[in-house]
């Protein structure tokens, strides 16, 4: 056995966990995100110099945030705004089971 041998990496359970704790913005504020990366970029297509290419480089900074919900400044403040959906039915009776004990 290799000294990089990771035996849950193979997981699927394992690799979904991560992928969620990978995104750190919610679900109505990448809309909002993505809506003012266009309107950046229709700013910079009227804009000349490089005001047009601060305007698109904003533009596309804020595409990549939109799109892959992850967030580096929120990463580095500890902030999430991505709510996964409500408990689960197996959730909400294990943790009835725990608090019976």
């Amino acid at each position: 056995m290799s000294l990089t041998y990771q035996p849950f990496a193979e997981v699927p359970e394992v690799v979904e966990l991560g992928k969620q704790l990978d995104k750190n913005v919610g679900v109505g504020e990448r809309w909002l995100t993505l809506a003012l990366s266009g309107a950046l970029f229709t700013a910079g297509l009227r804009s000349r110099g490089l005001a047009a290419v601060a305007l698109h480089a904003g533009a596309l900074a804020l595409s990549a945030r939109s799109v892959t919900a992850h967030c580096p400044l929120y990463y580095r403040m500890g902030i999430n705004t991505n709510r996964p959906g409500a408990a689960t039915p197996e959730h909400e009776e294990t943790t009835e089971a725990g608090s019976q004990d």
